[in-house]
């Protein structure tokens, strides 16, 4: 479809492109693993058990996000163990299922952080199994999916944990083949599980699907459009989902690429990568606005932590941060780019969704740009300015 963009000048506007910045943070306290579970309680972050390569861990390590630094907390209640599930409801984290040796697990752990104590609570109810699904909405826990042993059987379920009252309530199947390893991840009231795989059948995955709680139907949405795999990590920040990694146990192949997903145009944008070679088995949560991502199998086990932050819709100029927002976005006829003040003598960029220049302006001047779009494609685009060949700003333009 051609593409063309309508823009008035009432001022000036500026852009830049869809980047996140990466910064290494403290490694893990305990030892290199993969398949441990992670969840984040307020400004802390969690990550317990997991394989060594040479033995199963029963630890939990809590990572204190304004120091820097992690501490060693009371050891898992349910004992060693990889491929659990973990999620946090309010204050409580918790732990589910999981691996040892050639025994699979379908006991519920909950932990306090403010006692430092783990207790039991009632356990999963369509028995033991590994490598689950996992997310939270809400006041409520969700797990299902998952294997009894890697070359099956495999699971489709879904059940709902309450906390207040301890029990366990069976919701609809998600209607996708039966798998493990899936990615689950909540935003707003909706849940969404896709990709992982079954390697029974040597088969990977790249769908997704959306769960509504209120009517518990499931909806199919846009597939990942990168390669289908297992262990894909996944984290909800600022409304959108941000996620990456993963393995395709078919061939070997890990993978290091990074994403973004819109719910509200249902619709991917690719990232750039993680900042050391692929990996699989690996943590991924949010503290705050800022995501994080550590641990998992590259060849060699890693301890390793990593941060990074949605990409900025910010201005540099002399110094001085210019922000800047598009209004109404998503946007289906016209919208404005609004910066904090104005620039003089600027380059106007915009991207689609594979980095192609779809309209370029130089010498655009003022603090607002409006834009009209004329047959121009549903998605995600990217907006960059700059100055002097330098970039001060950028920011999305979804078109619905």
């Amino acid at each position: 479809m051609r593409t063309r963009l309508l823009i008035t000048f009432c001022f000036i506007a500026t852009i830049s492109s869809a980047q996140i910045n990466w910064l290494q943070r403290a490694n893990l306290g305990g030892a290199p693993r993969y398949g441990a579970f992670g969840f984040s309680i307020g400004t802390f972050g969690y990550i317990g058990t997991g394989f060594t390569g040479s033995a199963y861990e029963n630890d939990l390590w809590e990572y204190n996000s304004f120091t820097n630094t992690w501490s060693q907390k009371a050891n898992f209640g349910g004992g060693t163990r990889h491929s659990a599930t973990g999620f946090s409801i309010g204050t409580k984290g918790y732990a589910c299922n999981g691996l040892s040796g050639n025994s699979t697990f379908s006991d519920l752990w909950e932990y306090d952080p403010s006692t430092n104590m783990w207790t039991q609570k009632t356990s999963f109810p369509a028995g033991n199994r590994y490598a689950c699904t996992s997310l939270t909405i809400g006041n409520k826990g969700y797990v299902g999916l998952g294997t009894a042993w890697s070359q099956g059987p495999m699971y489709n379920d879904f059940y709902e944990y309450d906390p207040s009252t301890d029990t366990w309530t069976q919701k609809s199947s998600v209607p996708c083949p039966v798998r493990s390893g899936a990615a689950g991840f909540a935003i707003g009231t909706s849940g969404y599980v896709g990709l992982g795989s079954n390697v029974s059948i040597n088969a990977m995955y790249s769908d997704l699907y959306c769960y509504d709680p209120l009517t518990n139907t499931w909806t199919q949405k846009t597939s990942f459009p990168g390669p289908a795999r297992s262990g894909f990590i996944v984290i909800s920040l600022a409304g959108n989902m941000y996620g990456g990694l993963g393995v395709d146990f078919s061939t070997g192949t890990n993978y290091n690429d990074f994403w973004e997903y819109f719910p509200s145009s249902d619709s991917w944008i690719q990232l750039n990568n993680f900042p050391t070679p692929g990996r699989w088995g690996t943590i991924g949560f949010a503290i705050g606005q800022e995501g994080y991502v550590g641990t998992g199998n590259a060849g060699p086990y890693q301890n390793d932590f990593w941060m990074f932050k949605p990409h900025d819709v910010s201005v540099f100029e002399n110094e001085t941060i210019i922000r800047s927002r598009v209004y109404p976005n998503p946007v289906k006829h016209d919208c404005m780019i609004i910066l904090d003040h104005a620039i003089v003598d600027a380059d106007l960029k915009v991207f689609d969704a594979n980095g192609k220049v779809v309209y370029q302006i130089s010498n655009v001047n003022g603090d607002r740009i409006n834009i009209t779009a004329e047959m121009f494609s549903s998605g995600i685009y990217l907006y960059v300015i700059s100055e002097k060949e330098q970039s001060i700003s950028s920011g999305k333009i979804v078109v619905e």
